[in-house]
């Protein structure tokens, strides 16, 4: 497999003016910066004004992986792929820090055959945005200290001095916080220190401005301290926003590349600009979209997710199938049986290839765990699914103890899978010489004050693992009131009492939408499924 360097490196890369020119950018609006970038002039919002707006798709995400990686890659992607079926397409992107570049995340020119090119230029300064916005962020800075220096006039209180210098690199350990103003006669020490220069207020200002003169509206407005009278000192006040403007004058102009399939791509701003949201925004309006019609949720339409992924895999042979899901029919559990059940005959069915394996995860624990016993329709889903056990040739994995009360997904997935490889082995493989389930209720005998269960899949024997709440066990007689119970193992078997209950009549274990201590397993660490003994209707 190439990696993402091989790949860009073996494209076939256009001159950027040939790509201007097919984009209708006039070569007397484009700045070269060698043959495969350039700016582009603000001149050409003129000229366009009277155009119809095009129309803007936004990739964003509110669940990045640690990295971060994701959006761009879609958004080269997507680019290309509207490019491929004739439609006039631009991507737009930010500009890449260094920091990023030479830490653990990398470049950010996408990946894969969904990169913006050339990616080592794309990657290394581009046409020195970044740099213009340091060193504009780092004149203001130079500024301020001056101005101290040499009387003071505006009368700054240096410990609310709030405006800090940049590096753009991960220097966090050497200078992030740091103290200036050392040795030297008339020097005032205070604490400060750098950040990112892709995290200076000048980069989200460069992000906003609509041209040069409103750029130095903005960072005249940029508040760098307070004065002796709490009142707020700015970039204008120091007279530093007319030489920021013009170490600015070419950044404020957006970048002209490719992507590996030669659509054009714009290049501007850098991804962070840390900047104050309170109060009026004041934005340049690129362009206005209608209201779009509300989403269609196919995931929730008869036959939508059908449809759309698993009818266009059945001309496929397949080994068997891995099933996760339940909590979307936790509102009607009395139906989800005979529903999983259809679905299950009716794959294999559509498949032509025999009763195939098929798999499937019992609902985790979930949601705010409870004193008391109480019903659960997360319960009788898992009920449901339990009995879904009747079909032929499936596995059911336990996943009572992996959940998270405030999260549906368990953050645990590695002992899902294990469970599910164990139920692979034996149902799949045919290997009879493992453990793949834990234990099942099979029946119950009652002895007095006393109810004796019985379980199949027990292994090399029951255990109890450790609660720390009254147990996952509760007890009821005739009147359906069910306590919380006591419980040990015997003969490998459980027995269950509660004093206060003389004729016990029904035994529930874990019984809950999170019942936190579900402690019953064999002794192959698998635990038991929860369950009841009784057959009451709840509504």
């Amino acid at each position: 497999m190439l990696s993402d360097i091989e790949i860009a490196q073996k494209a076939e890369i256009r001159p950027i003016s040939e790509i201007a020119e097919k984009c209708g950018i006039l070569p007397e609006e484009l700045e070269l910066y060698g043959s495969y970038k350039a700016k582009v002039k603000l001149e050409i919002l003129k000229r366009l004004q009277s155009r119809p707006q095009g129309k803007y798709i936004d990739v964003t995400a509110i669940t990045p992986t640690p990295l971060g990686e994701g959006k761009t890659v879609t958004t080269i992607g997507l680019s290309q792929a509207l490019g491929f079926i004739g439609k006039k397409v631009f991507t737009c992107i930010r500009q890449p820090s260094l920091g990023p570049v030479f830490g653990i995340k990398g470049g950010a020119a996408g990946g894969g055959y969904s990169q913006v090119i050339p990616m080592e230029d794309f990657n290394l300064h581009l046409t020195g945005d970044v740099h213009a916005v340091s060193m504009t962020n780092n004149l203001l800075a130079a500024m301020i200290d001056a101005h101290i220096k040499h009387g003071n006039e505006l009368r700054i209180k240096p410990d609310t001095i709030s405006w800090r210098r940049v590096i753009d690199l991960n220097d966090k350990w050497g200078v992030y916080n740091i103290v200036s103003g050392l040795g030297g006669e008339g020097r005032v020490p205070r604490e400060t220190g750098f950040d990112i220069s892709v995290a200076s207020e000048v980069m989200a200002i460069l992000a906003l401005a609509e041209d040069l003169k409103d750029l130095r509206k903005r960072l005249g407005r940029i508040i760098v301290a307070q004065n002796e009278d709490g009142k707020p000192v700015t970039a204008e006040d120091l007279r530093a926003a007319g030489a920021m403007t013009v170490l600015m004058r070419d950044a404020v102009k957006p970048n002209l590349m490719q992507t590996l399939e030669n659509t054009p791509a714009f290049i501007h701003a850098g991804p962070f600009g840390n900047i104050d949201l309170t109060g009026t925004w004041h934005c340049r309006v690129g362009t206005v979209m209608e209201r779009l019609a509300g989403e269609t949720f196919i995931r929730w339409k008869p036959g939508g997710l059908y449809n759309a992924m698993i009818a266009p895999l059945l001309h496929y042979s397949i080994k068997g199938v891995i099933w996760y899901q339940g909590e979307a029919n936790a509102w009607n559990p009395g139906e989800y049986n005979a529903l999983f059940s259809s679905l299950i005959k009716n794959w294999r069915t559509a498949w032509n290839q025999g009763d195939f394996p098929f798999l499937y995860v019992q609902l985790p624990n979930f949601m705010e765990a409870l004193n008391t016993p109480s019903e659960s329709n997360w319960a009788l889903l898992r009920e449901a699914q339990l009995k879904s056990l009747s079909v032929p040739n499936t596995a059911m994995a336990v996943a009572i103890d992996l959940g998270e009360w405030n999260d549906i997904h368990p953050l645990n997935k590695k002992d899902v899978g294990r469970r599910l490889a164990l139920a692979a082995r034996k149902v799949a493989y045919g290997d009879d010489n493992l453990t793949h389930s834990g234990p099942i209720y099979r029946s119950m005998t009652i002895k007095g004050r006393k109810i004796i269960l019985s379980f199949s899949d027990t292994g090399s024997g029951l255990v109890f693992r450790k609660c720390n709440g009254p147990g996952p066990f509760a007890i009821a007689g005739a009147d359906r009131q069910f306590f919380w119970a006591k419980a040990k193992i015997r003969n490998n078997k459980v027995i269950v009492w509660n004093k206060k209950i003389p004729d016990p009549v029904a035994v529930r274990y874990a019984w809950a939408d999170n019942p936190e201590d579900a402690n019953l397993y064999n002794k192959e660490g698998l635990p038991a499924s929860p369950f009841r003994t009784d057959d009451w209707i709840i509504k």
